[in-house]
């Protein structure tokens, strides 16, 4: 499978910032996170079973990371206060940042501490994905450190293929420069199936199948067990 990125304008691209798979973005915090608790040097098992290993080696945390493809901001912003309201101001790159008006979005959208004014990052690239695909866009995923929280959309990219622009409120206490490379959208290609669910009744032997396979490894059940490897390219 191929998803393409169609520049939508001459300038799309034009400093070399263009999206790429997200497992190229980690950010600096995580690579600062120690293997084990405390700094430890190897790995020990408490009396209540569980280990000293830090999320650090969580498969499903480092999925999330990397899960799909990342839009960047294009150009440098800065943010700064005037008379108590935020201002924001590039130089150049065209129109990236535009106003939504604050009675398009729900209070509700707003985690606390952010502004109540929502923006839009402006997105020079189209996308293309394969028929039977769409595209579901998130904010960057666990990147909390982010000024910024983007809002989510699921996007019919097989057919559509105008340049999805991010809604996003800003929080109310930042001033500074949200710097040119920044992660403002990751997009993860989901295909569209239909679905049907259940709720199953309790199993106790089920339940102790799991939990015996599970426990059967000290360290790392879950990738030795379970994990499948994804890939992005």
């Amino acid at each position: 499978m191929k998803i393409k990125f169609l520049s939508h304008y001459d300038y799309s691209g034009f400093n070399g910032i263009t999206p790429e798979p997200a497992s190229r973005s980690l950010p600096k915090w995580y690579a600062k996170i120690p293997r084990f608790i405390g700094n430890e040097k190897r790995l020990t098992l408490n009396k209540d079973g569980n280990n000293n290993a830090t999320i650090k080696w969580c498969n499903p945390f480092i999925d999330s990371l990397t899960a799909g493809y990342m839009v960047y901001l294009s150009n440098d912003v800065m943010v700064s206060m005037e008379n108590g309201s935020q201002i924001i101001t590039w130089r150049s790159g065209g129109d990236l940042i535009g106003l939504h008006s604050e009675m398009q979005i729900s209070p509700d959208q707003i985690p606390p501490g952010y502004s109540s004014q929502p923006y839009k990052f402006k997105n020079d690239f189209g996308i293309q994905t394969p028929s039977g695909y769409s595209a579901l866009f998130i904010h960057p995923l666990n990147r909390s450190d982010l000024p910024f929280h983007s809002l989510s959309g699921f996007v019919d990219t097989d057919g559509y293929h105008v340049p999805v622009n991010f809604p996003f409120v800003i929080r109310a206490d930042f001033t500074g420069i949200i710097e040119a490379g920044t992660p403002i959208a990751q997009v993860i290609p989901i295909k569209r199936e239909v679905w049907d669910h259940s709720v199953e009744d309790f199993d106790a032997k089920r339940t102790r199948g799991y939990a015996a396979k599970f426990n059967a490894k000290i360290y790392r059940s879950y990738k030795t067990l379970f994990w499948k490897r994804k890939y992005y390219r």
